[in-house]
């Protein structure tokens, strides 16, 4: 490649070379999908509904026969996304953490803001205990906009989250794990379907490698299944998911046992959601043979084998105000460390990276971004805050306000008069005027510049003139 091969004149043409890989290496930005990779024309079934589809699907993909995308959504490749992400002030970088476009972003905010009023009113909930910093620190949170390379073939999306849940020096990408490390080590994980889809584990590497992708739906933690044929849709719609179908049952204190006519899944799920403090129920040995309610606080999730009746359900909503973290839609990312292009790499290019940092666009203050978006979400249920206490209306540890607020979300049609949950569009359109603007009084947010950045600029700006 490098020499003329006529033997009188081996020659090194070193200009040559640089046009030619410069040329070479334009091309493969602009080649299409199929032309690359034919695996990437076959996707993946994203939502198998029993061990043996779930297997299937995972060998495939660990195989390399398919990816969790259609070939007509990324028309070339490498594909160049923007994506948001909430952080901690300190961390700042995007390898071995979670991202989202800005509807998937914005769903992961609202859903997490009824966490003060949960927190005020029990902090020893599951909801509260359980939630990590980014969750429940977002005075100390920054929102930062990036633009990012990826190689299209996309995987399962895996957790990544900060060890311990507070440690946010330290995270880890697994397939399923809030609490790193109290979860099973990456050597360990399987394949299996949990509550955001299949979760792939690959011995080859490729799944600690590929970027994930989730798509982001109102209804992605509620799924039928045959144990309970279907799941009843008064227990969805309420709040309560089936996490047998996941290979989990509910265990811990049990509150009270529901027997005789009333013990269907329907009614289990009303007895629960009509007992305070109850956080699930679980039917031990199968449909018919009476549920028991188990407590919120403690609760256990224990994994199933093959065969075991249990028949078990958890209450997701976690009380008062909650907002489904799929209500706008969108996509969640997870982009692992070990998949992180570096130097003069990039995706598609031979070196086995799937995913870089093209740009930093701009850090804003949490505080401030969501300030924008909670005063769109005031304006449109107006006569809803307005008829809070004076002290409540803005107050978000108030039930008032808590409500006030799911309720322009989600809607309602109960109140007076009924109330239309605002559209995705207008829910998101602050959020992103507070990256547009440095200016208050045009909805933006000032630029930040964290200390931990000036590493990533540093990376980035070798990256841009590459």
């Amino acid at each position: 490649y490098l020499f003329n091969t006529d033997a009188n004149n081996m020659t090194l043409s070193f200009a040559a070379v640089l046009i030619f890989g410069w040329v070479e290496a334009a091309e493969a930005h602009t080649v299409p999908i199929q032309a690359l990779d034919p695996r990437i024309a076959v996707a993946c079934n994203a939502h198998p509904v029993n061990n043996a589809e779930v297997q299937k699907t995972c060998d495939d993909f660990c195989a390399g026969r398919c990816a969790f995308v259609n070939s007509s959504e990324l028309p070339t490749r490498p594909h160049t996304l923007t994506v948001f992400r909430e952080t901690p002030y300190n961390t700042t970088t995007l390898a071995e953490k979670n991202c989202g476009d800005a509807y998937g972003d914005v769903g992961f905010y609202l859903s997490n803001h009824n966490l003060p009023y949960l927190c005020a009113q029990n902090p020893n909930s599951s909801a509260c205990a359980e939630s990590n910093a980014i969750e429940k620190d977002s005075q100390n949170n920054v929102f930062i906009q990036f633009t990012i390379e990826v190689d299209g073939d996309f995987g399962p999306y895996e957790m990544c989250n900060p060890l311990h849940g507070w440690d946010t020096d330290h995270w880890e990408c697994l397939t399923y794990c809030e609490t790193p490390p109290q979860c099973a080590p990456w050597s360990t994980q399987k394949s299996h379907a949990d509550w955001m889809g299949p979760t792939c584990f690959c011995g080859n590497g490729l799944s600690n490698r590929t970027v994930g992708r989730l798509a982001q739906t109102e209804s992605h933690h509620s799924k039928p299944t045959n144990k309970s044929n279907p799941w009843p849709s008064a227990c969805e719609e309420k709040g309560m998911f089936e996490i047998s179908l996941f290979e989990k049952c509910l265990n811990g204190t049990v509150m009270k046992r529901v027997i005789g006519p009333n013990a269907t899944a329907a009614g289990c799920c009303d007895a629960c959601l009509a007992t305070p403090g109850c956080g699930g129920w679980s039917m031990f040995d199968g449909l018919g043979s009476g549920c028991s309610l188990i407590a919120d606080a403690g609760h256990l999730l224990v994994d199933l084998n093959a065969g075991d009746p249990c028949v078990s359900a958890l209450k997701f909503d976690a009380g008062l105000g909650h907002i489904n973290d799929g209500i706008l839609g969108g996509y969640w990312y997870s982009l692992p460390e070990a998949g992180e292009c570096k130097g003069f790499a990039g995706p598609n290019d031979g070196s086995g990276c799937t995913w870089k940092l093209k740009e930093v666009l701009k850090v804003v203050n949490s505080t401030c971004a969501g300030q924008r978006i909670d005063a769109g979400v005031q304006a449109h249920a107006a006569a809803c805050f307005d008829a809070c206490a004076p002290g409540d209306r803005d107050d978000p540890t108030s039930a008032c306000y808590t409500v006030c607020y799911a309720s322009a979300i989600n809607g309602n049609k109960t109140a007076h008069p009924p109330l239309a949950p605002m559209s995705r569009e207008a829910v998101v359109a602050p959020f992103l005027a507070a990256f547009t603007s440095d200016d208050p009084a045009s909805g933006g947010c000032p630029g930040l510049h964290p200390p931990t950045l000036e590493s990533t600029h540093n990376q980035q700006r070798t990256r841009v003139h590459e």
